[in-house]
């Protein structure tokens, strides 16, 4: 359970720092997951962060929300593995 300072915490950080320069930095395999009931800000920074970083890949879970592992499972498991396995060295 987060605490509502926490919480507003959080969200007072993720407001007022510029991620851009760390994002577009990321120079390893990745893979931008999220559900399509997220929010829409949420997935459109999802998309924005696709596009910065090169070789991204992204996947949208069909009926799942903010926490895509919870809300369907087997499909995560499957995306996140598929992905895992085109990476192994």
């Amino acid at each position: 359970m987060v605490t509502p300072k926490a919480y507003m915490d959080t969200l007072r950080a993720i407001s007022t720092v510029d991620f851009k320069p760390l994002v577009a930095a990321v120079s390893v395999p990745t893979l931008i997951l999220y559900g399509d009931k997220e929010s829409p800000p949420l997935q459109e920074q999802g998309k924005r962060m696709a596009e910065m970083i090169p070789g991204a890949k992204l996947e949208v879970i069909a009926g799942a929300g903010h926490l895509a592992s919870i809300d369907q499972p087997a499909k995560f498991a499957e995306l996140v593995g598929r992905f895992l396995d085109s990476v192994k060295a």
